[in-house]
């Protein structure tokens, strides 16, 4: 019996689902078949695999015990913001190196904000806005430049109003103004919490009364605070839209506990419409 011919990718891939509470935060393992087929010569017990995704041009560093990856997989799963429903597809890319793609729950692969790089080194946008003397070539919808420029002016430092843009859905990250997040301390927090590498997770109250928590992140080229994770689904369950106005007040705040309350003032469909038209 003649035998089947196959044809091996030159770029396999393998996926993994992260599931709730299967331990995804801890590590993952590669599928044993993977391993069989196309890991051929690879020791993986105790090898450092190289992670990369389109976040940043940065690689995570990742330790494996048998075939599961293990120290280095926590920093990896938090600094790409990996959620329960998100899908990952690993690209091997030769040796123990693997792109990862990654999907969420929408089933479209999920856009990071060019602002989470946490190494300014790595990410040629912050390095051309971090010269100084020099003409900032960037995105028009970049955060840092159309959020800080559609964030109002209030008397009341500890209120803060935004009015949603697009780069609040597209980056998905809300930058704190630089005067309120001085004056309301959240910069300090955010700061502290970086240096000490720990998470700071604020609660926002919706316009119901519940609460959400957020983290609070920290960039130090700009010496400002943001909201990551939680910002995306914070935006989906309160049907959020550009154009919306967001009313962020600091109601508590203490070193381990930041309450804020949020009220809405929707936008009109009829006036958006006109506004983009123009």
């Amino acid at each position: 019996m003649a035998k089947k011919l196959t044809i091996q990718p030159n770029n396999p891939h393998f996926f993994k689902f992260i599931m709730p509470d299967d331990g995804s935060l801890q590590g993952i393992s590669i599928p044993e078949a993977f391993v069989k087929d196309y890991l051929v010569g690879e020791k993986c017990e105790g090898n450092k695999a190289k992670l990369r995704t389109k976040k940043s041009n940065k690689s995570w560093i990742v330790s494996t015990k048998g075939s599961c990856f293990t120290d280095g997989w926590k920093d990896f799963y938090t600094d790409n913001d990996l959620q329960a429903g998100d899908f990952l597809l690993f690209k091997h890319e030769g040796g123990f190196r693997f792109d990862v793609i990654v999907f969420d729950a929408t089933m479209c692969e999920k856009v990071y904000p060019p602002l989470l790089d946490s190494d300014t080194k790595d990410n040629p946008i912050l390095m051309e806005m971090d010269k100084p003397g020099k003409k900032k070539q960037v995105p028009k919808d970049f955060p840092s430049l159309k959020l800080m420029k559609n964030t109002a002016k209030v008397k009341n430092p500890l209120q803060l109003v935004v009015q949603m843009q697009r780069s609040h859905f597209k980056y998905r990250t809300l930058l704190v103004s630089a005067p309120f997040g001085r004056k309301s301390g959240l910069v300090k927090m955010a700061k502290s919490a970086k240096e000490t590498n720990k998470s700071y997770m604020i609660t926002i109250k919706d316009p119901n009364g519940k609460p959400w928590k957020l983290q609070l992140n920290y960039k130090p080229s700009a010496n400002i605070a943001f909201f990551g994770r939680g910002w995306t689904e914070f935006l989906k369950a309160n049907k959020l839209k550009v154009g919306d106005v967001c009313t962020f007040k600091l109601v508590s705040m203490a070193p381990k506990k930041t309450i804020m309350e949020m009220t809405v003032s929707k936008r009109k469909s009829s006036s958006l419409k006109a506004k983009f038209a123009r």
